[in-house]
């Protein structure tokens, strides 16, 4: 494997490597996203190789989420002052969703946020005016 080299000086003098997950992801290995990462070491030196390590686990192979699908109005949610919406998660979160952003545009291309700790796929907008583009 050519990311983790016992013989490149830089890997050996900071006694680590890491191996992008874009490798892992693809072929030979395969792991899907959110999959397990199994892996075992073997050290190499001047005077010859080790035996392998245990087996080790904890990590899990994570990626940016997909964007959100499906956003539509709540109707439950709307008066003349507040608006609801709804959104369904993207197919390939990577691992569990922690929060939602939701920003909105008021037709100037800029988007500004609403709120970026929204737990959950609603979201509630309150103390909208009347005639403002939102």
């Amino acid at each position: 494997m050519t990311y983790c080299d016992g013989y490149n000086s830089i890997i050996v003098q900071n006694m680590n490597c890491s191996i992008p997950v874009s490798y892992l992801h693809a072929s030979p290995f395969s792991i899907p996203w959110a999959g397990s990462v199994n892996a075992k070491v073997i050290a190499v030196n001047a005077y010859g190789i080790s035996v392998e390590s245990n087996a080790g686990n904890g990590g899990y192979l994570q990626s940016n989420p997909d964007s959100p699908v499906n956003l539509t109005e709540n109707l439950a949610y709307r008066t003349t002052t507040n608006l609801g919406i709804t959104w369904t998660a993207g197919s390939n979160s990577g691992s569990a969703i922690i929060d939602y952003w939701v920003q909105y545009d008021q037709g100037t291309g800029t988007f500004v946020n609403a709120s970026t700790n929204v737990v959950g796929t609603l979201y509630v907008q309150t103390g909208l005016t009347i005639g403002v583009n939102y």
